[in-house]
């Protein structure tokens, strides 16, 4: 026998969904509080508001998302995952090109990715080095971490998905075979009603007995007749 797979049930699949949910909300808003703490600590300078007005409309289009995935688990329809998927996937292409960004500039000490971290704080390079770097080396643990969490979760969804896209298939097989059948038993009992029915052939005699074609010759045959009363 081969071994059930963990997202046959739709209680668990449901579940899982709902987690999902509820860790990405419960996510993105503490990444948009601490972006509006950080504009608040930093000023309107170029990395703060680019961070607001980026988390910002991730936060609400994630909501969105959020809100579709769940309508479409309690439905049991696939279509209403889609956009979640697709946004999860830009989620985590966004998180590792950020690591992929921070790790050579941590690696190669960059000069160029420096003055533009250090210019969009309003500071200078040089004489903050030293906080920049250990700034993006946490950065770089912190994306890695979340691009391998998100990836995860990437992956759960599209299983999710698949479960949920072969019970409807079920389901629509079902209604198919039923509807053939029903239309086949509908053609069968107009067949039925179409068919000519069978002539009779045979005459009753005055006992009530059925005679053939050949008992009625007989019978009006007089010789035959007064043999066979003798």
């Amino acid at each position: 026998m081969e071994p059930m797979s963990p997202w046959c049930s739709p209680v668990r699949t449901r579940t899982v969904g709902l987690c999902i949910g509820i860790f990405d909300f419960l996510f993105l808003t503490g990444t948009f509080l601490k972006s509006v703490q950080f504009l608040q600590l930093y000023g309107f300078n170029f990395f703060a508001t680019a961070a607001v007005s980026s988390i910002g409309v991730l936060y609400a289009v994630h909501i969105l998302c959020i809100l579709a995935c769940w309508y479409g688990l309690a439905r049991q329809r696939s279509s209403w995952l889609v956009p979640k998927i697709v946004l999860k996937g830009t989620t985590v292409l966004i998180c590792v090109a950020l690591t992929l960004i921070l790790a050579f500039f941590v690696s190669s000490n960059s000069p160029i990715i420096g003055n533009s971290i250090a210019r969009g704080f309003n500071a200078e390079y040089y004489d903050h080095r030293a906080v920049i770097d250990m700034a993006c080396l946490v950065i770089v643990g912190i994306s890695t971490g979340l691009s391998m969490a998100q990836g995860w979760l990437l992956v759960l969804l599209i299983n999710i998905y698949r479960q949920i896209r072969e019970d409807e298939l079920e389901r629509l097989c079902e209604k198919a075979l039923k509807k053939l059948a029903k239309r086949d038993q509908k053609k069968d009992q107009k067949k039925k009603k179409d068919q000519p029915q069978p002539k009779k052939s045979s005459m009753a005699n005055s006992n009530g007995r059925i005679l053939s074609p050949d008992s009625r010759e007989n019978s009006l045959d007089p010789a035959a007749s007064f043999t066979t009363f003798i």
